[in-house]
């Protein structure tokens, strides 16, 4: 569990650093699509349950395919991340990434109505 805390930290920080993405893929591939699902779909996830270490698992993995994409977001201060994914929801926003816990605090990300990714962050005290 902690090193799984620790990847999503990691993937966390290292959306807001200014190293050189991988560019999209211009074409779809169905491999690359189906190996995704085979992931996600594994026994090893252990069903994906609210609060599960395999919700976690494929939280991380999300991230990181996300990440893999070229998509970077920015991260804005809060004080309560679910209701901020709330109001981009109903503003038109798209939820990216449910809350996710790591021990520093808690971030998602959301997608506004133009396309841009955005992240909120709260730090624990």
């Amino acid at each position: 569990m902690r090193s799984t805390l620790s990847a999503i930290l990691f993937l966390a920080l290292a959306a807001t650093a200014t190293a050189q993405q991988t560019p999209p893929a211009s074409h779809f591939d169905g491999n690359s699509w189906w190996s995704h699902v085979k992931f996600l779909a594994d026994d090893s996830l252990e069903g994906r349950d609210t609060g599960s270490e395999g919700l976690r698992k494929a939280q991380a993995y999300a991230v990181e395919q996300l990440l893999k994409a070229g998509l970077e977001p920015f991260y804005v201060d809060v004080d309560d991340v679910a209701a901020y994914l709330e109001k981009a929801k109903s503003l038109g926003g798209k939820m990216l990434v449910s809350p996710v816990e790591i021990p520093t605090g808690t971030f998602a990300w959301m997608q506004d109505p133009e396309g841009n990714t955005v992240g909120f962050w709260k730090a624990k005290k």
